[in-house]
């Protein structure tokens, strides 16, 4: 993965899951650098978002968590199976999953490089987290990287609600907010930022 370019001071992240507890199995995570600018407009006058070209997008061993003691539950797999049919592949990355320290290692790096390697103070990254529900996403994998010993780099401060940002934009605005249904962590990632956009054409400003 090549490096993410200091100009993204923000990622979006977004997981896939086999339960809804903070000690969910996690199946996937997908993050994806990027930043929006009200004052640089495109043709039809409307923010649009700088988007990394490099995204991650990995998958984590389910056995592993399974033997760490972490959750599967009953009614996220039939959830699973009532949506998708089952777990046939659509919703995971490509690419063998990785042992979770390794992947959280890959997370926490591609939130330094977006961070263009600045540190605020010790290990705290100077990037905004954003997720739509960090008491979801955050929360689990912040449960998980502590299980593992790997500090994510992200201050409290700096993790942020797609879902509360989304109740300022316009009605006009929030019609026409996609809902993603790929339940593919990277395609939520875009659809998220997507639906930021949506906020700064309704506010005019959105300092991120």
């Amino acid at each position: 993965m090549a490096e993410a370019q200091n100009t993204y001071r923000n990622v979006m992240i977004d997981i896939e899951t086999l339960a809804t507890g903070k000690d969910a199995v996690v199946l996937s995570i997908a993050a994806v650098a990027f930043d929006i600018n009200p004052y640089t407009m495109k043709g039809d006058d409307r923010p649009k978002a700088q988007i990394s070209p490099e995204a991650l997008h990995i998958g984590l061993s389910v056995t592993e968590q399974i033997q760490m003691g972490r959750h599967v539950s009953d009614d996220t797999l039939a959830w699973w199976m009532q949506t998708l049919g089952g777990m046939d592949g659509s919703a995971m990355p490509d690419g063998e999953a990785l042992p979770c320290a390794d992947a959280l290692g890959k997370l926490q790096d591609y939130l330094r490089k977006a961070s263009d390697g600045f540190e605020l103070k010790d290990t705290e990254f100077d990037v905004s987290v954003w997720c739509r529900g960090p008491q979801f996403d955050w929360a689990i994998l912040e449960d998980l990287s502590a299980q593992y010993g790997v500090k994510l780099g992200v201050k409290y401060s700096k993790v942020f609600d797609t879902r509360t940002a989304g109740l300022f934009a316009s009605t006009r605005e929030r019609e026409t907010m996609e809902k993603s249904k790929a339940h593919n962590a990277l395609e939520d990632c875009f659809s998220q930022i997507r639906d930021l956009e949506h906020v700064a054409a309704t506010i005019g400003a959105i300092t991120l």
